[in-house]
């Protein structure tokens, strides 16, 4: 699942890069969350079109905010992520961030947390360096 220059093809070192822009790991299973060091209560789901390792979750009041409990439908396990339009003003997207069309975007590096820095232009964190990737299991960009 790796990319060329990443570390290795496997979770959690396998780093990919969409279009100049930090991406996580993906994992395969629920051990590869436990073997990163994540919590019990983390697990590997599909998230985004990709496989994520995820706090699975009841209620929304097991998510960090601005995290919420998502039902992907299905039958498939609740966990904490990001509603689709998490916003409806700057404030909810917390310092750095910008609301634009009901989703939180950067105007500053911070906002990105360490995946990447802030394109001020697109409003995405982008990399074009492994200096740009700070972020704990994150640290290199792959392009």
């Amino acid at each position: 699942m790796g990319l060329p220059n990443c570390p290795s093809p496997n979770y959690p070192t396998n780093y990919t890069c969409d279009n100049g822009s930090c991406k996580a790991p993906r994992c395969a299973t629920q051990t590869d969350c436990s073997n990163a060091g994540l919590p019990a209560t983390y697990d590997c789901v599909a998230y985004n079109g990709i496989m994520a390792c995820k706090q699975i979750c009841a209620v929304d009041t097991e998510c960090t905010t601005p995290t919420k409990c998502i039902d992907p439908g299905g039958g498939a396990a609740k966990y904490c992520a990001l509603p689709p339009a998490i916003c409806s003003s700057d404030t909810e997207c917390g310092t750095g961030g910008a609301c634009k069309g009901g989703a939180c975007f950067c105007t500053t590096d911070a906002w990105c947390a360490g995946y990447g820095t802030c394109n001020l232009t697109s409003g995405a964190c982008q990399c074009a360096s492994d200096a740009d990737c700070t972020a704990p299991k994150a640290k290199h960009c792959a392009h």
